[in-house]
């Protein structure tokens, strides 16, 4: 085919597969809701990821501040493969559940000394929820939130109340970050 009759036919290809492409969009309502969905984090600036020092009180506080959220707290360290390999689940959870009324928190138990490591990470997962480090020795933390280890993971109700803690203390019963997932869309769905 000469060029020149490629470049009439061009335009003409190019304007039928818009409008194909737009007719579907206009004949099937789900097209057009993911299209004009708006995502509940619509921005990632490493700087506003920020790491709070803590003691076990103010996430507790934190967490009653948010009655009304379904609430998800994840308890981490740096020098834990299992948490760093499943954080990312709890960022990708904010950014799709954050305008549906899920609060996600992070609270490390890492050392002081460890804190720019552990912001580091955070920043590097675009962790933009609150986050926080825990400044008490580990007996403290471990006692109020009956935690033997990390990664674990806590989903609190509308009212403030314990639903469910994720942990990895049974070798039986291990959770995934899909575990958690499906107990928060179960939580949306049902209004609980």
């Amino acid at each position: 085919m000469p060029v020149a009759a490629v470049a009439r036919l061009l335009p003409l290809s190019l304007l039928l597969v818009a409008g194909l492409l737009a007719g579907c969009a206009r004949s099937d309502p789900s097209v057009r809701a993911v299209a004009n969905r708006k995502p509940a984090v619509a921005h990632r600036d490493p700087e506003a990821v920020k790491l709070q020092v803590v003691k076990s009180e103010d996430v507790e506080s934190a967490i009653q501040a948010r009655k009304g959220s379904i609430v998800v707290v994840d308890f981490w360290a740096t020098w834990c493969p299992p948490c760093k390999r499943d954080f990312p689940h709890l960022v990708e959870m904010h950014e799709k559940l954050a305008g549906e009324g899920v609060a996600c928190l992070s609270v490390s138990v890492d050392d002081e000394p460890d804190r720019e490591d552990a912001l580091a990470f955070l920043r590097q997962q675009h962790a933009e929820f609150p986050n926080y480090l825990l400044d008490e020795e580990a007996r403290v933390w471990q006692e109020k939130w009956s935690i033997k280890g990390v990664p674990v993971v806590l989903v609190f109700d509308r009212d403030g109340k314990l639903v469910r803690k994720f942990d990895k203390d049974d070798p039986d019963n291990q959770f995934s970050p899909a575990d958690v997932s499906n107990l928060v869309e179960r939580m949306l769905a049902t209004g609980e």
